[in-house]
């Protein structure tokens, strides 16, 4: 993990804890990867899970504006096109 768990990570057994504030927890598994084989942090699915939708959201968004640029880009091809027309037209 990117940062070191800061409570008793060489022991696989659970932990049980008071911290500064006062607050007092029991039994609390430790999930750190070297001492129990597999690394889990709890808050991983709860970050990750909002970001999916985000992901399709902005990808829905880049398609878009390109159909949208390439529309234009052609409207603004048939102009020219259709203004070069005109003008060989009025000099013939």
């Amino acid at each position: 993990p990117l940062l070191r768990p800061a409570l008793s990570p060489e022991h696989a057994q659970s932990i049980s804890h008071t911290f500064q504030n006062g607050v007092y927890i029991a039994n609390m598994p430790n999930y750190y990867f070297h001492a129990t084989g597999k690394y889990y942090f709890a808050g991983m699915y709860t970050a990750m899970l909002p970001t999916i939708p985000g992901i399709y959201a902005i990808f829905r968004l880049l398609t878009a504006d390109r159909l949208t640029r390439r529309s234009q880009q052609k409207e603004t091809q048939r102009t020219a096109t259709a203004k070069l027309v005109l003008t060989s037209i009025r000099q013939d």
